[in-house]
């Protein structure tokens, strides 16, 4: 079985997480260190298709624009990488795919798992450049390497996926602050969309 056609559930859990199954037959992982799953219970991949994909409108967006850009906020398990370049596939559309990610050992799991993809390390970033995507991961305090990636670049985000756990786990991602940052590099068509429905947020 090639690494292309590998599911998650055929590797071996990153240090610190532990396999969950989801009632849509994907699986997530438990984060130990946040006690709380990657993703919904209801189904991994069907909270990123309805959540992200759908709700930043990710397929109209393709069709009118030659580039997206998509910032994640947690990269995970890389399911919304995954399913975004694959919602694109048939769009002659550039994915440009910014992710932070506190966890380093979990973004080396990734890497070391899909060994088809040209990976290149910059001190705390990881990069992968294709024909049709680039895809970025920020490694450490999303509070830190955001701003100075963003200060670095001329990227304007299209869509945001507010993917940092909930904000009972996760509050430093949930702040106005936060979502003031975001707003810096957006783009005036900007969608974010989260599964969050704290009444707080």
């Amino acid at each position: 079985m090639s690494n292309e056609t590998k599911s998650n559930q055929d590797f071996t859990a990153p240090p610190g997480h532990t396999w969950v199954s989801t009632d849509d037959g994907s699986k997530t992982l438990f984060s130990e260190a946040f006690q709380e799953a990657c993703h919904s219970t209801s189904g991994a991949r069907a909270e990123t298709v309805l959540h992200y994909l759908g709700g930043c409108k990710i397929k109209q967006k393709a069709q009118t624009q030659n580039s997206l850009t998509i910032l994640e906020v947690g990269f995970g398990l890389g399911i919304g990488f995954e399913l975004t370049r694959e919602y694109l596939l048939e769009d002659e559309c550039q994915l440009n795919f910014v992710s932070v990610e506190i966890d380093q050992k979990l973004v080396e799991w990734y890497q070391q798992n899909h060994p088809e993809l040209p990976w290149k390390w910059n001190n705390n970033v990881l990069e992968a450049i294709t024909s049709t995507f680039h895809l970025i991961i920020l490694v450490g305090d999303a509070r830190k390497t955001l701003p100075a990636f963003c200060e670095a670049q001329n990227f304007k985000w299209d869509a945001i996926y507010q993917d940092a756990f909930s904000p009972k786990r996760n509050p430093v991602l949930w702040t106005k602050e936060w979502f003031e940052l975001l707003k810096k590099y957006s783009s005036s068509e900007v969608i974010l969309s989260t599964y969050s429905s704290s009444v707080s947020i």
